[in-house]
């Protein structure tokens, strides 16, 4: 997918906290991908591959969602909505096309679909 944004400079890629969102394979991918020398035996522990994954001086950079970081779960629905609304199935032959039709489809999702959303996570621990 990089490939097809050669202009690009900069990729942020959001992934939640699971364990193979920081593999020893995905470093290995970012730094193909990022145009650096891979090391594995620099990578060995989690913490080590997260900071390599994390770097900002890297051109694809990992972001990490919070720990019980429920209420992103939002987001990626109305992004699975916008998606399948406008981007499946939109035709987009400028930038500046792409950039009407997403000002457009918010437009039109915040008057007759979008609603506040009541948060009730407490914060206290679910299991003792």
């Amino acid at each position: 997918m990089a490939k097809q944004f050669p202009h690009i400079e900069r990729f942020h890629w959001v992934m939640d906290n699971l364990n193979p969102y920081w593999s020893l394979e995905l470093c290995r991918t970012i730094a193909w991908l990022s145009g650096f020398r891979f090391d594995p035996q620099s990578l060995r522990t989690g913490s080590q591959r997260r900071a390599f994954l994390t770097d900002a001086e890297h051109r694809h950079q990992i972001h990490y969602t919070p720990q019980h970081g429920s209420r992103l779960n939002q987001i990626e629905i109305w992004f699975g909505v916008l998606q399948r609304r406008l981007l499946r199935h939109g035709e987009f032959r400028f930038q500046a096309e792409l950039a009407r039709q997403l000002r457009a489809s918010l437009a039109y999702y915040n008057t007759h679909w979008a609603k506040p959303y009541r948060w009730t996570y407490t914060s206290q621990r679910l299991v003792p």
